[in-house]
């Protein structure tokens, strides 16, 4: 099933899509002035995307550009609070990143370099049957996450990403911590490597299936993290992360496969840095 609806679907929906913008642009925490030049915009590249003839649209790239941050934020805002009275969730894109990501073919219709794109928001619209088969394979995807961002922890001194590419989004918020947290620790010379006896482990303990679309997911887990980390140049454990905690992750469904785009969870408790004893 693909992650965002094709064109023929969009526009055998298109009374219930124009309602559907209709009742989001509505909502204040979207548009606190629904008739403002951004969401003008928006609504050109929905009846542009639904085939109207003679759109006229009198703004510039540049204008298109700024109103697509301002779009973008506002809508990421209210999808990550909302509940599950939204039937269609709109993304407003660049023509490139999406063709890039695969999202939308060449015939795809675009505003001033700009696509929409629609997908279902309903956890209904998916099949009984593919729900069922879901909940016993997402959780899967979760312990192999986990086990990739140890597995890029566990290399390090050397940054290695290569094990987060069949898990993560590249772009993605997720893949963008794990990154940093590498390259920190590799600047400070910390591995997990080290000594041959390092204890370090993980395990992923629990998971629960929140939300289910078309497209995305939302999952609770509970996870145990033990990470011993070495200094090479002290020659000596400097810091110790021990924490079972309750995480976040939200999924989405690109060609066919399933990956982590964001992962939160709580800040660790306080947690002394290992000391040299005293001689």
């Amino acid at each position: 099933m693909a992650q965002y609806l094709d064109v023929k679907e969009i526009r055998q929906q298109a009374t219930e899509l124009r309602s559907a913008l209709d009742d989001l642009l509505a909502r204040p925490r979207v548009a606190q002035r629904p008739r403002s030049r951004q969401w003008l915009f928006v609504r050109l590249c929905l009846d542009t995307l639904l085939g109207k003839r003679g759109v006229r649209c009198s703004f510039t790239r540049t204008q298109a550009t700024q109103y697509k941050f301002e779009v973008e934020e506002r809508l990421r805002r209210f999808y990550l609070g909302a509940g599950r009275s939204i039937p269609f969730v709109f993304t407003l894109m660049d023509r490139q990143r999406a063709s890039a990501l695969q999202l939308v073919p060449d015939n795809y219709p675009t505003l001033l370099g700009y696509v929409l794109l629609v997908g279902h928001a309903r956890p209904e619209f998916v099949p009984r049957a593919e729900r069922a088969e879901l909940r016993d394979y997402l959780p899967s995807v979760i312990d192999a996450a986990a086990h990739a961002e140890f597995a890029v922890y566990k290399r390090l001194p050397q940054i290695d990403l290569s094990p987060l590419a069949d898990c993560f989004v590249v772009d993605g918020p997720a893949y963008q911590r794990i990154k940093n947290i590498a390259e920190e620790h590799h600047q400070d010379g910390k591995t997990l490597a080290e000594p041959s006896y390092n204890p370090s482990t993980m395990r992923v303990l629990s998971v629960k299936l929140v939300e289910l679309s078309s497209s995305s997911a939302f999952i609770r887990s509970k996870e145990y993290w033990y990470l011993r980390w070495w200094s090479l140049p002290k020659n000596r454990y400097v810091y110790v992360y021990n924490q079972t905690s309750s995480q976040r992750y939200f999924l989405i469904r690109r060609a066919g496969k399933w990956l982590v785009e964001a992962n939160a969870y709580p800040s660790p408790r306080a947690t002394t840095p290992l000391r040299k004893p005293k001689l």
